[in-house]
Order: C-alpha cells, then sequence, then structure tokens
C-alpha cells in the first residue's frame, strides 16, 4: 500500500471519530430542551377514594369576534378543533401577504390530504387569523383579502372587533 493510500484510509478513519468525540465533548454542556409541552398546573383530586393527577393545559377566553362572512362567531364555536393562528393586517406590505400565502398552502395541503396517501381529514383544523388593525379590515376588506388568496371560509377565519 503506497503513502497516498494509508494517509486517505487514516483521514477517512480519523475524522468522523475526531469529529464524534468533539461532539460528545462539547454537548456534555448543551441544555436539553423537553420534549413535550410544558403544563400549566397538575391538578390533584380524590374521586371515590382515588388520587386522581389531571393535566390542565393553557385555555384562552372565549372571545366573539366578526369573521370575513360578517358572522359573529367565537374561539369556542369549533370544540376539538385544533386551532393555526396568525396575526395579520390586510395594508401589510411586507410579511402579511408571504405569511397569508403560506396559510392558505397549509389550509389546501389537508384539503388535498397532505403528502400521505391516507386522505387526512380537513375537519380536524380551523384556521384563524386576528387582524391587527380592526379600524381599517371590516369584514368586507377581510372578505376580499381572502378571496385574493383563495381562501377557503369553511375552516378559515379571519376576524377582526373591537380593538381592546
Amino acid at each position: 500500500m503506497n503513502k497516498r493510500a494509508l494517509l486517505g484510509l487514516c483521514l477517512a478513519l480519523l475524522l468522523p471519530i475526531g469529529s464524534y468525540l468533539i461532539l460528545q465533548y462539547f454537548s456534555n454542556q448543551a441544555v436539553d430542551m423537553p420534549r413535550h409541552y410544558l403544563l400549566d398546573t397538575v391538578v390533584t383530586r380524590v374521586e371515590k377514594g382515588k388520587v386522581i393527577n389531571d393535566s390542565v393545559w393553557h385555555t384562552t377566553a372565549n372571545i366573539q369576534l366578526v369573521n370575513q362572512l360578517g358572522d359573529t362567531v367565537s374561539l369556542y364555536d369549533r370544540p376539538g378543533k385544533i386551532i393555526v393562528a396568525d396575526f395579520f393586517f390586510t395594508s401589510c406590505g411586507g410579511i402579511c401577504p408571504r405569511l397569508t400565502t403560506n396559510m392558505a398552502l397549509l389550509q389546501q395541503s389537508f384539503l388535498r390530504g397532505g403528502n400521505t396517501r391516507k386522505k387526512v381529514d380537513s375537519s380536524i383544523v380551523q384556521f384563524v387569523s386576528f387582524t391587527v388593525d380592526p379600524e381599517r379590515d371590516s369584514p368586507t376588506v377581510l372578505k376580499a383579502y381572502a378571496d385574493r388568496f383563495g381562501v377557503n371560509h369553511d375552516n378559515w377565519w379571519m376576524l377582526t372587533g373591537e380593538r381592546k
């Protein structure tokens, strides 16, 4: 075996092993992130002599706002649904149109079934966009904005209401 081949073999072995050892050394100082959502609280109660621990997740108030169709809706109108929410305003020239385009693509992926062969039930997701400029974003303005992006109004609300 010539010197070049021997040098190449040493590099092929030592480079991955050296990288692994360096990674191991520095990973001892890494912060271990939890691999699950953190609960707000855990409530312990006693029922029929048994101690029961129950999880309490963060909840929001049942606020009522007006959607792009002019209907008054509340966040609790669609129980059991996963809510995908964002904040925007229709006169935004920066990130808002890109965000709305990405949300529309996400909505379409649920309608098509995503990348899987199995059909995904689009009724499990409720898309909600809150305007941060309710003075300008009336329901008719929101409807025109939603139609511009091809929003399916069945499971995507663009909401406006009192600023407070």
